[in-house]
């Protein structure tokens, strides 16, 4: 099968379908990677829903041996699942009610005049690291919107090209890439690193809110919820700061990538 149109060339189907195995199932990407002047298919096996080999045939029919295709599988993977990912995850992290995360720093404002006077100066810095995650939220999520919008801007002048990509659509897509991840994990890191700040405040607004101040104390509920909203299990939060290490990050990559250099069904010789 694949993707959309246009179709492979048969040439192409044919050598795919050789490197088949029983059992499998083949997945052609429709966009072709360009590189040194040639055009090449990239495919994944698949038996049960998972991906199990990995396969560049060149447009003409012609399989590359296995040292020729490596750095034509690292362009056409990175090119591929990149566009797979932002059209996937996209429409979710791009999208967002700007007036939530408005209405909450105003209700901080809010309460934070309101009971200043005889306010701690611990809880004086604590609730300026609240205010900061409604802050810091809608700032990345203008960076998160303007990749998935450049992103789609990209997608269609690559199939405006006949669904073509280089090299230089896999620098911007890797650079649009980094741009929306981290937009998104330094939302969730905001989050994270102010978690301590926010149940001060909130203990403290409890004990302070007189109990016959049912709009107050209803302002405090609403802001209990959010900040149960932001909160991560150990392993989630893990995720999060490990991305902010970018060495990590790469590394990870690699071993992902020689993970995938094993399951590529080029043969390690040239026919």
């Amino acid at each position: 099968m694949s993707h959309n149109h246009p179709k492979p060339p048969e040439a192409v189907v044919q050598e795919v379908i050789k490197y088949q195995r029983p059992g499998e199932k083949y997945d052609i990407f429709n966009t072709r990677t360009q590189f040194n002047e040639s055009l090449y298919y990239y495919t994944t096996y698949l038996r049960k829903g998972n991906i199990i080999g990995h396969l560049i045939v060149r447009e003409d029919g012609q399989v590359p041996s296995f040292s020729d295709a490596k750095d034509i599988l690292r362009m056409a993977i990175g090119i591929n699942s990149k566009f797979y990912q932002f059209l996937t995850l996209g429409p979710r992290w791009a999208y967002t009610v700007d007036k939530v995360w408005n209405n909450q720093l105003k209700r901080l404002e809010n309460m934070y005049k309101k009971y200043e006077v005889g306010m701690p100066p611990e809880i004086k810095e604590a609730f300026y690291d609240f205010m900061r995650v409604p802050q810091v939220f809608l700032k990345e999520q203008k960076e998160i919107e303007d990749a998935y919008t450049k992103m789609k801007k990209l997608k269609k002048e690559v199939s405006g090209r006949g669904k073509i990509a280089d090299k230089t659509v896999d620098e911007q897509l890797d650079s649009l890439w980094d741009q929306f991840f981290h937009g998104k994990n330094n939302q969730h890191l905001i989050f994270l690193q102010t978690t301590e700040s926010r149940k001060k405040v909130l203990r403290w607004l409890s004990k302070t809110i007189p109990f016959w101040n049912l709009p107050d104390r209803w302002l405090l509920f609403k802001l209990k919820g959010e900040h149960k909203a932001m909160l991560f299990s150990d392993e989630e939060a893990q995720d999060v700061w490990e991305v902010q290490d970018d060495v990590t990050r790469d590394n990870t990559s690699e071993e992902n990538f020689r993970e995938i250099l094993d399951e590529t069904r080029n043969p390690r010789s040239t026919q």
